[in-house]
């Protein structure tokens, strides 16, 4: 779908990335958010509107009817653009009263929709993968990769690699992540060999070549990474409970299987809730 240049929906996405970058994916979601503020605007009558000039009263309505229509996540994540595009417009103030509170958007949850993989299942799919897909998998459970940074990660493999060989207890995962924003992911004592083993393996890929998955865009590279997993029986098979889930993390802490409640409340609630 193409985007008239002067449209409701290039306005505001013009002005969102005055405000801050974002990573592609974010760029996608973005630009649904605005076209349908634009729909909203056009069904409602209230000509066209910019990021200058749309009324709190507009915007109100606007999350308002959406929270009929999508889930509460979703909608916080629409609001939160719209705000990147009021801050671009130098209405800072504005983004700062339509707080979640006045938006009257009901509190949601953090918690994602995915769970764990069953051990099990896990040690069949590596029974069954070739060298490339253990790194591939190896990196996402050893460094809690998402998918996405996982297939970006050849941008930032040396300073990976170089945080591990000294010693951290951490690695910085610069590529591939939500909003494009760095972030630190802590990596258990047990993790950190393998880890390094498979940062180590894949090193060894990228000197034949430039990407560690071998495909020319990331879109293709995502896609060959599901089909692969999916063979794999990684992709929908069977999964985790919360409990059992929460168990195995208790005990990777050094807590035993029996305190994963505690554990949800201790280490968990207050990132994942709210």
């Amino acid at each position: 779908m193409t985007t008239r240049p002067n449209s409701t929906e290039a306005m505001f996405m013009a002005s969102a990335l005055l405000h801050s970058k974002q990573s592609t994916k974010t760029k996608k979601k973005m630009h649904t958010t605005f076209r349908a503020v634009q729909e909203h605007a056009k069904a409602k009558s209230y000509g066209r509107i910019t990021p200058a000039t749309v009324t709190a009263k507009q915007l109100r309505n606007y999350i308002t009817e959406r929270l009929a229509k999508i889930s509460i996540r979703t909608v916080e994540n629409e609001a939160t653009h719209i705000r990147h595009a009021l801050r671009g417009a130098g209405r800072s103030d504005l983004a700062k009263q339509l707080t979640r509170e006045d938006l009257k958007i009901p509190k949601g949850t953090r918690i994602g929709s995915r769970k764990a993989i069953d051990p099990g299942v896990l040690a069949a799919a590596l029974e069954r993968a070739t060298p490339e897909e253990r790194v591939w998998i190896d990196l996402q459970r050893f460094a809690g990769m998402r998918q996405d940074e996982m297939t970006q990660s050849h941008k930032s493999m040396d300073l990976m690699l170089a945080n591990l060989v000294r010693g951290a207890s951490h690695i910085t995962i610069r590529d591939g992540t939500k909003g494009g924003k760095l972030r630190d992911s802590y990596i258990p004592p047990d993790y950190r060999q393998p880890l390094l083993e498979a940062l180590l393996s894949a090193k060894a890929i990228l000197a034949e070549r430039r990407y560690l998955v071998d495909a020319p865009t990331g879109a293709a590279a995502t896609r060959q990474v599901h089909r692969h997993y999916k063979r794999l029986g990684l992709e929908g098979g069977n999964r985790l409970s919360k409990q059992a889930a929460l168990a195995n993390l208790s005990n990777d802490l050094g807590h035993g299987d029996g305190r994963g409640r505690w554990v949800f409340n201790n280490y968990l609630r207050g990132t994942l809730e709210g």
